[in-house]
């Protein structure tokens, strides 16, 4: 789904050295959409840089089973789901992104994974307690059978769930 990918690009910007750069702070002209659909006059600014032909390459030199684990790690067991956003157009690598400073009001229970093209909207605002229970001990298990064994077979079983 569309957050889960916002997920993978948060993460690969915020590893040290960031695989992805944050393209919306690399961008330097401004566009700018208006909208009005949460009851308000909104503006956002929706800019990125669009060339990645002139992007340096990355510095980072972790495979991709590396940066699987890593993924499943910081999301399982490092980020703060409490007190952070996963917020691409904000996300710096070593820098958190406050979630009580974005523009959508929420909880501290409350996961928050920032649209970055519609501000209000909090893609994970939805996710019940039973959801974000799952997601997170798959994470954690997944993390755990990959970091011990490297199995992904038994991360992800060909039949699907039992």
């Amino acid at each position: 789904s569309y957050a889960y990918i916002l997920l993978v690009i948060h993460y690969l910007q915020s590893i040290q050295p960031p695989v992805v750069p944050n393209l919306q702070v690399l961008a330097t002209e401004p566009v700018l959409i208006w909208d009005n659909k949460w009851g308000t006059d909104d503006r956002w600014d929706t800019k990125f840089v669009e060339d990645e032909q002139s992007l340096p390459p990355s510095q980072n030199r972790e495979d991709i089973g590396q940066l699987l684990i890593g993924f499943f790690n910081y999301f399982g067991h490092i980020f703060d789901w409490r007190a952070h956003a996963v917020c691409i157009r904000l996300n710096r690598p070593g820098a958190a992104v406050d979630k009580f400073s974005l523009a959508n009001p929420t909880q501290p229970e409350i996961w928050y994974v920032e649209d970055p093209f519609d501000l209000k909207h909090n893609l994970a605002g939805k996710c019940s307690v039973e959801g974000r229970r799952r997601i997170l001990e798959e994470m954690q298990r997944a993390w755990h059978i990959l970091n011990t064994s490297g199995s992904w077979r038994t991360v992800c079983p060909s039949g699907g769930p039992e």
